[in-house]
């Protein structure tokens, strides 16, 4: 495969020395890039493309994708909607605008064009698939599965069309269905790493000798050994380890992974942790003055770590009837953002802010929050990025509520070093040395939050109390957001809400205590985040 895209990428470098600012040669490199796993020189050659053909529907079509995998959703709307321009109602364009619209936050757009596609007859297995994908992702979970299911019988043995409807099988809690997908798909292709991978999630390993431990290993000896494809395959291995309680083997895997994403990463943590840093020399108490005069209480933002124990605090909180949860959604940021669409905003630019600045990012942010589903008293946002913002939100939202979930910090970076998270904003996770570095930082910055911010708008959840004594704490988090008691709080497990993120497995059971103390299984290979975090967990008081 390498070879051949070699030989393609020297074919094009001899028709650009012979046709300079040929437009279908960048597009052809962006396209080669893309499939070679980096997007950001492929996004490289789409935009070249594009301004020496802005006109060609399928330039701005790559473009679009390549800034929506990259996590650009703004600019690819612009992209997908100047597509949608050159040729009215066309899919392609009508599914990237949904698409990124729904990464923006503003899901009752989103659905305009959702609705538009739907009339339309698809006639090809990636515009359907695109299509339940975003059903899927704007919460219609039931007409996704009804889609997933068309595009299969139309298209039988779609390997990503049943790959997805297990995944949203997962999300919605329908395991056995989630088990049943992923055996026919493996049936199909049984070296499907994805599939192993989420397979292992689902499924308990009987032995070391268990046919899914077989076909990983197998699978593993046909992709080189550097090839970002084995990542799944070395955690799904590393998953069915741990089951059997061989936590030295699948410590082992763990690393193999995240040392293969490493090499692809160009994560710079100097830059990271100055940034993190920088934040809090910004936002100072005196910046908190200039807030603004939006009087909405129905946001609750919930921020920490990645696997502190957020996902399961939404969960609560939504089982709650006058509670809705929005999950993980880049609305803030996007409503931030909008100040200066043309330009990133700076720091320094953003702690002079005027109180009517502050008013008119947070009453967009209201107007999306509330498009973006029910409207109740309280509205849960659990952004982990929102860290790095709660002077932000508190200058744009001054009444509303934020609660901080705290993990044993060993128990906290083991969970983020073994759980695979995608987007390269979790690369401080990938080795122990820079994943230290990080909690340190994030330490720090949330110190400084805990000193500015008032007392009212802030509180803390240790994970570990609410798993030891679950009614208690749950009524204390229902009264700091001004809830009433619900039993339903106790059986949020029940509530059937979709759930993207890592956790998926975790709050599909009532709760249960065996990810305390965690870290202990691996003490000897965590020796140099012990050296650096210790293992002390200070109690909130």
């Amino acid at each position: 495969m390498s070879q051949s895209f070699g030989m393609c990428e020297n074919l094009c470098k001899r028709i650009e020395s012979i046709q300079p600012g040929n437009p279908d040669v960048a597009n052809m490199r962006g396209g080669m890039c893309l499939a070679t796993s980096r997007p950001e020189d492929g996004m490289l050659f789409f935009r070249q493309a594009v301004k020496q053909a802005p006109r060609r529907y399928e330039f701005r079509i790559n473009l679009g994708f390549v800034l929506l995998e990259t996590g650009r959703a703004d600019e690819a709307l612009v992209e997908y909607q100047e597509a949608e321009r050159l040729k009215p109602n066309e899919q392609q364009a009508l599914l990237g605008a949904c698409r990124a619209l729904q990464a923006l936050g503003r899901n009752a757009e989103a659905g305009e064009y959702l609705r538009r596609v739907q009339k339309q007859q698809l006639t090809n297995a990636e515009d359907a698939l695109m299509l339940a994908i975003a059903c899927r992702d704007l919460g219609y979970t039931h007409e996704a599965l009804k889609s997933f299911v068309a595009l299969l019988i139309r298209f039988p043995g779609h390997l990503r069309g049943q790959y997805e409807k297990a995944a949203t099988e997962m999300q919605v809690g329908d395991m056995s269905a989630a088990q049943a997908s992923l055996e026919q798909l493996l049936s199909l292709r049984p070296d499907h790493a994805p599939a192993l991978a989420l397979l292992a999630e689902i499924k308990m390993p009987s032995s070391a000798d268990d046919p899914m431990i077989g076909a990983i290993h197998r699978a593993l000896e046909h992709i080189a050994p550097d090839s970002p494809e084995r990542v799944d395959l070395h955690v799904a291995l590393a998953k069915c380890l741990q089951r059997l309680h061989d936590y030295d083997a699948a410590f082992l895997h763990f690393r193999m992974a995240n040392e293969i994403r490493a090499k692809h990463s160009t994560y710079n943590a100097a830059a990271e942790l100055a940034h993190l840093d920088e934040i809090g020399r910004c936002f100072t108490a005196r910046v908190l003055e200039h807030r603004g005069s939006v009087d909405a209480d129905a946001p609750v933002f919930i921020v920490g770590m990645p696997r502190c124990g957020s996902t399961l605090t939404e969960q609560i909180l939504a089982a709650h009837p006058e509670c809705s949860g929005r999950g993980e959604s880049s609305m803030f940021e996007n409503a931030l953002a909008s100040l200066h669409p043309d330009k990133g905003l700076t720091l320094e630019e953003m702690a002079k802010f005027s109180p009517t600045q502050w008013m008119r990012i947070g009453t967009l942010y209201v107007e999306r929050l509330y498009a973006s589903g029910p409207v109740c008293k309280r509205i849960t946002d659990k952004s982990l990025s929102n860290i790095r913002m709660l002077g932000a939100i508190h200058c744009a939202l001054p009444h509303a509520r934020i609660i901080h979930v705290r993990r044993h910090p060993l128990d906290t970076c083991l969970s983020i070093f073994t759980s695979n998270l995608s987007g390269s904003s979790y690369d401080y996770g990938l080795r122990l040395d820079t994943l230290g570095m990080y909690y340190r930082q994030y330490l720090s910055l949330m110190q400084h939050w805990r000193k500015i911010l008032p007392a009212e708008s802030f509180y803390e959840l240790r994970y570990e109390d609410l798993v030891e004594r679950q009614e208690d704490e749950t009524r204390r988090l229902l009264e700091f957001c001004g809830l009433g008691w619900s039993d339903q709080c106790l059986e949020f497990q029940n509530a059937g809400h979709r759930v993207e993120t890592a956790s998926i497995m975790q709050v599909r059971q009532s709760m249960y205590s065996k990810s305390v103390d965690r870290w202990k299984r691996y003490e000897k290979e965590l020796a140099p985040l012990i050296e650096m975090l210790g293992t002390e967990y200070p109690s909130l008081s």
